[in-house]
């Protein structure tokens, strides 16, 4: 088996079928269709051939539902990557939780006076974008309040995370000096992407003295997300010398890792143990961490 088809057992375990369950329960609640009505094969035909562009061999009388659902739903992706088992495309927080959870404890560790903290992450696709956020971030620093951002209204769902509208790359002033963490989650990628013609330098360069801002002196910025450029090639090195530039220290830019199937990371978030086994794959983006002066 590759890591490009969905892992097959003739019998699933009790988890796995709980598991399933919860998906299938949400991808009603999203499609309209009945439980009963939803099948594996036919949402894996319509994601793979969504990207190929192929032909989709289902007469699903939900067919077109799926296939709108797919160009407007990354929550949607999301879950049918889950229930199928296929590799994990569509970005979220919890992909990343290895680095999240390495870095948090870095910053944990340079911080002998550690206390309640609190946390900022600038930017959340999803819902389960702000889930797989807060509880990391209760995982790792349990101490920690956690804050989001975003320009848009969004459901915190079950988390215990206090939500703001806000651009991230006009902070107001009264969030100046509030955090001790600031944190984003594919954030400049999804902006790169969001626009046709974007300065992705300077808004970049923007995004950074913004973080500045709200951090406390020596907070920590925490970020798995792309290091490109305005000529379109990542550029570690340029990320770096802009957080020099604009008062950080203490630098570290590595390859990020993700987790190679979502339900691999759902069970290492909902697990009590910080570390798991499950397979991990080389992301095109970059786990970033550095110190406020």
């Amino acid at each position: 088996m590759t890591d490009t088809e969905p892992k097959r057992t003739d019998k699933l375990d009790s988890q796995t079928k709980i598991e399933n369950q919860d998906y299938l329960k949400e991808i009603s609640e999203i499609t309209g269709a009945p439980i009963s009505d939803i099948r594996t094969e036919e949402l894996q035909s319509v994601y793979r051939n969504n990207f190929a562009r192929g032909k989709i061999r289902t007469d699903s009388p939900y067919k077109a539902k799926y296939l709108n659902l797919f160009s407007s739903s990354d929550r949607f992706y999301q879950l049918v990557e889950a229930l199928t088992d296929l590799p994990a495309n569509v970005m979220s927080y919890g992909l990343f939780m290895q680095d999240y959870s390495r870095m948090m404890e870095q910053h944990r560790r340079q911080n002998e006076s550690y206390g309640p903290q609190i946390s900022l992450l600038l930017g959340a696709q999803t819902t389960a974008t702000i889930q797989e956020y807060s509880k990391t971030v209760e995982k790792i620093l349990p101490n920690t309040k956690c804050h989001v951002i975003d320009i848009e209204k969004r459901d915190v769902g079950n988390s215990s995370a206090d939500f703001e509208i806000a651009n991230a790359l006009e902070l107001p002033d009264n969030l100046t000096d509030r955090f001790d963490i600031v944190q984003t989650n594919a954030l400049i990628e999804n902006l790169r992407k969001s626009r046709d013609r974007w300065d992705i330098d300077g808004n970049r360069i923007t995004l950074l003295k913004n973080a500045h801002k709200v951090l406390h002196h020596g907070g920590a910025l925490i970020m798995v997300d792309s290091t490109m450029n305005n000529e379109g090639r990542s550029d570690p090195e340029g990320f770096k010398k802009s957080l020099l530039e604009l008062g950080y220290k203490d630098i570290e830019i590595q390859p990020a890792k993700q987790f190679l199937h979502r339900r691999d990371m759902d069970r290492a978030i909902l697990s009590t143990e910080n570390t798991t086994d499950a397979p991990l794959k080389d992301s095109r983006l970059f786990a970033i961490y550095a110190l406020k002066k």
